[in-house]
């Protein structure tokens, strides 16, 4: 049987692999947003809300944060993660991938600077039952989660509202 990563029709408990195999899985439904779309609505919303982006110009695969922007004394520093070929491994694989590059770029020293982490509406409640399962480091962190949708509206979640 198939892991859920290469399903091929799915219905909303059961979904159906490649050999005709039944499995039920946990529904989900996919957008299709990858990175680049979640990058550039986020610093279109965040320059319409007076961020300054620096980093508008970094290249594809460059290393470094994605979205670095400034505002009234103010950074913030934001990973973004989107869709991949193998959607649920993605859903999942981003999120530990996203806090430890959040964690590698934190500095004590930065008290004026937010962190986020941006990604597809769609894995909301994915994230939302990790970090239930983290809870106390989750408040420690103190990160931002930004919402993109498929029609390009952003929601902004503090960590708090990510507990909830």
């Amino acid at each position: 049987m198939k892991n859920a990563c290469e399903i091929t029709r799915t219905s909303k408990k059961t979904a159906v692999t490649e050999n005709n195999d039944r499995k039920v899985v946990n529904y989900m439904k996919k957008e299709n947003i990858n990175e680049d779309f979640v990058e550039t609505k986020l610093i279109e919303w965040l320059e319409k809300n007076g961020w300054k982006i620096s980093n508008k110009s970094k290249k594809k695969n460059e290393g470094g944060i994605d979205i670095r922007g400034y505002r009234h004394g103010r950074t913030i520093w934001i990973e973004a993660k989107g869709d991949r070929k193998r959607y649920h491994q993605a859903v999942h694989d981003s999120f530990t991938s996203a806090i430890g590059q959040i964690l590698y770029r934190m500095k004590e020293d930065q008290k004026y600077r937010y962190y986020g982490i941006a990604i597809p509406a769609s894995w909301e409640n994915v994230w939302k039952r990790k970090i239930k399962e983290m809870e106390y480091a989750w408040k420690q962190l103190r990160l931002r989660i930004y919402l993109v949708h498929k029609n390009g509206k952003i929601e902004m979640k503090n960590y708090r509202k990510m507990l909830k």
